[in-house]
């Protein structure tokens, strides 16, 4: 009985290492077969890839757009400023209008209108001035940006 053990188990062993020859043949058999990327993978990946890219340049372009329409309103309100302050400093201040143009595609407007009858004390006579600086494009009719101030003048007798 002792041989046929051994005999039966030679035997096992033989099988048990043709069997994993055989298994380790079939795995990197199907190992080959998947080790690289189907042309449909590749093409997938690009244009998810593209659309990313598409999506990033987008935003750039967006951003730039707003970076630039900041910098035409900053000018129009410095423009209006200016215009404002020169008005303002004027001791010969006088109801009217007054349009010019600035720098780029900008036109301006300065407009001084009495905002309230004059009043009168011993020395002379009080006035107020309403004046509004408008800034605007050239193509358009509203204003882009506008200021509006008060003077005092006061005239003596």
């Amino acid at each position: 009985m002792g041989v046929n053990v051994t005999a039966r188990a030679a035997k096992n062993n033989d099988f048990t290492s043709e069997k994993r020859a055989d298994l380790k043949v079939k795995a990197l058999k199907r190992a080959g077969a998947q080790s690289g990327f189907t042309l449909l993978e590749v093409m997938v990946s690009l244009a998810i890839l593209g659309i990313g890219i598409l999506m990033v340049m987008q935003l750039f372009s967006g951003g730039l757009g707003l970076a630039v329409a900041a910098n035409k309103h900053t000018e129009a309100v410095l423009l209006a400023r200016e215009k404002m302050a020169e008005t303002l400093v004027d001791k010969d201040i006088y109801p009217g209008i007054t349009e010019g143009t600035g720098e780029g595609d900008l036109r301006w407007q300065v407009k001084v209108t009495p905002f309230e009858n004059a009043s009168t004390d011993n020395n002379g006579y009080l006035y107020i001035m309403k004046v509004v600086v408008s800034v605007r494009k050239a193509n358009r009719e509203e204003a882009t940006y506008r200021l509006t101030s008060m003077k005092s003048i006061f005239l003596e007798e």
